[in-house]
């Protein structure tokens, strides 16, 4: 475990135990998945790398909010308070793959990454999930033509 992952990881306990006691594992989710997307993005990035500035928690803070306000529960937005005040935004990427790491875990699901040369069929699609005998199988295709 490198350090961003043991300093991310109570973080993502925390998320996920309250997701989960609240019954808001999807919503959680989905709101983590855009989070994830908006910290990906270049001029956050460039915050990010930035953030041993005093200032900077709360400018990434701000962008964050500004960009997701109306998709984030107000938890969600607590937890991101709370993760600023700590100085921890910056593992917030490391924070959500955690998270999906133990929602996954619990769901007792996998993601199996399939290549293949063109798109496939639903049915093509049951029956490898059918073939790998596992009812949680979420199933990714990435086109590969080559």
């Amino acid at each position: 475990m490198n350090d961003f992952t043991s300093i991310a990881q109570p973080y993502a306990k925390a998320a996920f135990d309250f997701a989960l006691d609240e019954a808001l594992l999807d919503e959680w989710g989905q709101a983590l998945g855009l989070l994830k997307m908006v910290v990906s993005q270049p001029a956050v990035i460039e915050v990010i790398e930035d953030l041993e500035e005093e200032s900077s928690e709360q400018v990434l803070l701000d962008m964050i909010l500004t960009s997701c306000d109306e998709w984030l529960s107000q938890y969600v937005k607590n937890f991101l308070r709370v993760m600023a005040e700590n100085k921890r935004l910056k593992l917030l990427a490391t924070t959500v793959e955690l998270f999906f790491e133990m929602k996954a875990e619990y769901e007792k699901t996998m993601d199996v990454l399939v290549y293949t040369a063109e798109p496939l069929e639903q049915d093509q699609l049951a029956n490898i999930k059918n073939a790998l005998e596992a009812p949680c199988v979420r199933i990714v295709v990435a086109l590969n033509p080559q």
